[in-house]
């Protein structure tokens, strides 16, 4: 039925707007939940309902209610237009319905009784069917033996033999409900296997079980005792840091840059690790060039009086990169290789730095480049005497023998064994072999000697003028023997030049040139940040500076910027980098990781 209610005063002058309800019956009673909500004494919570009946409306009280009507007390009425119900001080009257309702009421509510109002809210268990004090035992006793004595009971079964372990997997309830939340995918296999980080029971996971599987994971400070970070506790529990069971689960590790720069920010922490103007830890608030330390580079240096020795160790040093240079023993003009105009590989196509440059699959690094790999298969080196016989690379001594050796057999006799019937004869044919660096020279003696001579000349040409010479570091320390006459340096390139950063080459394949927002890509795309296409000698270090960098990446708020934050670069485990030697000689620790 469609009902009309509206609130009056004691002079039935409304007060308050008109509700209507359509509902098959109205409450009443003092409960927030009844329709017609009235307090006071005399009225219970669920008092009495409405309903039609007929042509009138019938009042029905709940037990142990009471109403009364035209001075008659009752638990049920019929009620015609203009009756008054009166529950306590409050009363109820049945007016003429407007067009579009059943029925219309005025109600008016008589002076609250704080108490009453305050018996209409259950808040305490006193007040319901539940008895405090035994289901509060029963429900601890219950926690008890759900959440402790059978997770226990099955922590002793499961690690007993098998047939306890057969037990075990029929229990009902197990250790998994004192699991605080879910694991992080990388430790999902450990799912069923809670003994492998927690090795004691109700003891927190140590160092000692997160390196039962992360032996290979560095501390933060290497060698604590000599460290710049000396007095600063970073080697702490690994789970002070990683949080497991901890939802969301990506918190396991922690990007945030503030880690960081809590520490590198610190003034007195920087200016205290400038060694003899090192200043190897500078501040570091932010990635722009105003709050970042400038760049410096890790080289591999040949020892100074070692060059020739591939036996003796080469030294890691640690500069700056400004105004540096490295030493590898390599001769090589990038410049002169990247000529498209002079430089082809055989099929004639200019040479790319993707020729010798070959991205590793981590993304990273480049495969290490070979003689034979990246020079010779370019048709350009391949060290061919003749059509049938190439040099060897890498042995002095050997290609020493492999030229005599040549010369001995193309012109130290005849096909037939027998020596050959003039000079003249001999110098004709070898005028023809090898290449057009070979000198032609006169020989008056025998073919044997001719072919020895001749052996020598080629052998000073490869190691003195346009040979090995050309690319290696040569000492000819004036021995009449050819075996012993020459020594090749020593060739060692830098794998890494940053160690204790992470730099992703396939992402930046392709980049937007910030200059004009052209794509650029390939060779383009090495050349913005490298400048190998001017470089003309070996010693250049051609890693970007921080400028260069900032290009793109300078800080959080610049338009069109692509921001960084410190583990985009570097990890906070160190990657176990061998020591290094700083700029003044002593030695640092490449405490530094890559993520």
């Amino acid at each position: 039925m469609d009902v009309l209610i509206r609130k009056t005063d004691a002079q039935g002058t409304s007060i308050a707007g008109d509700r209507s309800l359509s509902v098959n019956t109205i409450t009443i009673g003092k409960e927030p939940s009844q329709d017609i909500r009235m307090a006071g004494a005399g009225v219970l919570a669920q008092h009495a309902v409405l309903k039609s009946s007929g042509n009138s409306v019938q009042l029905v009280c709940v037990k142990g209610a009471f109403a009364t009507v035209g001075g008659v007390e009752n638990t049920k009425f019929d009620l015609n237009e203009g009756d008054i119900v009166e529950l306590g001080d409050n009363k109820l009257k049945i007016v003429q319905a407007p067009a579009g309702f059943d029925v219309a009421l005025e109600v008016f509510s008589g002076q609250p009784d704080l108490d009453s109002i305050s018996e209409a809210y259950k808040t305490d268990l006193t007040q319901t069917w539940l008895g405090p004090r035994k289901i509060a035992w029963l429900l601890v006793l219950l926690t008890l033996v759900t959440a402790l004595l059978l997770p226990l009971t099955y922590y002793f079964i499961n690690s007993g033999d098998e047939q306890s372990n057969s037990l075990a997997a029929r229990f009902p309830v197990t250790d998994a409900v004192w699991t605080s939340g879910p694991l992080h995918a990388a430790h999902s296999v450990l799912e069923d296997n809670c003994s492998a980080c927690h090795q004691k029971l109700f003891q927190k996971v140590t160092n000692a079980s997160c390196e039962n599987c992360h032996s290979s994971v560095n501390d933060h400070i290497v060698n604590v005792e000599d460290n710049l970070h000396t007095g600063i506790e970073m080697n702490g529990k690994c789970s002070s840091c990683h949080k497991e069971h901890n939802e969301p689960v990506s918190t396991l590790v922690i990007r945030e840059s503030q880690l960081c720069t809590d520490c590198h920010a610190n003034t007195e922490l920087t200016a205290s690790s400038d060694r003899a103007g090192s200043n190897m830890l500078g501040m570091v608030s932010d990635f722009a060039m105003d709050s970042h330390a400038e760049f410096t580079v890790s080289l591999t240096m040949p020892p100074e009086d070692g060059k020739f020795d591939p036996d003796r160790e080469w030294q890691q040093v640690r500069v700056p990169l400004e105004g540096s240079s490295e030493n590898s023993q390599l001769i090589y003009n990038h410049k002169a290789h990247y000529d498209s105009d002079n430089v082809v590989d055989a099929r004639g196509e200019p040479i790319a730095c993707s020729y010798c440059h070959v991205q590793s699959s981590d993304g990273e690094h480049f495969e290490a480049m070979e003689f034979e790999k990246n020079c010779a298969n370019s048709g350009c080196h391949d060290l061919s005497v003749t059509a049938s016989f190439r040099l060897p690379h890498g042995y002095p001594d050997i290609t020493v023998s492999a030229i005599e050796g040549f010369y001995l057999k193309e012109l130290g006799v005849e096909n037939d064994g027998q020596e050959a019937e003039s000079a003249r004869e001999v110098s004709k044919r070898r005028r023809l072999i090898g290449q057009e660096d070979d000198d032609r020279f006169e020989c008056d003696g025998d073919a044997f000697d001719c072919a020895l001579e001749a052996a020598d000349r080629k052998i000073e040409q490869q190691f003195s003028k346009t040979g090995c010479v050309t690319c290696h570091l040569i000492a000819d320390n004036g021995a009449t023997e050819n075996r012993n006459r020459f020594a090749v340096g020593v060739v060692k390139l830098t794998e890494d030049y940053h160690p204790g950063a992470y730099f992703d080459h396939v992402s930046h394949g392709v980049m937007v040139d910030p200059n004009n927002n052209d794509s650029i890509s390939g060779d383009a795309a090495c050349l913005y940040c490298h400048d190998a296409a001017n470089s003309e000698k070996s010693n250049d270090i051609l890693m970007p500076a921080m400028d260069n960098c900032t290009d793109c990446h300078n800080g959080p708020t610049r338009v069109n910027n692509v921001p960084l934050g410190c583990v985009s670069c570097h990890s906070y485990h160190p990657s176990g980098m061998p020591e290094a030697q700083g700029i003044d000689g002593d030695e640092i620790s490449m405490n530094q990781g890559k993520p």
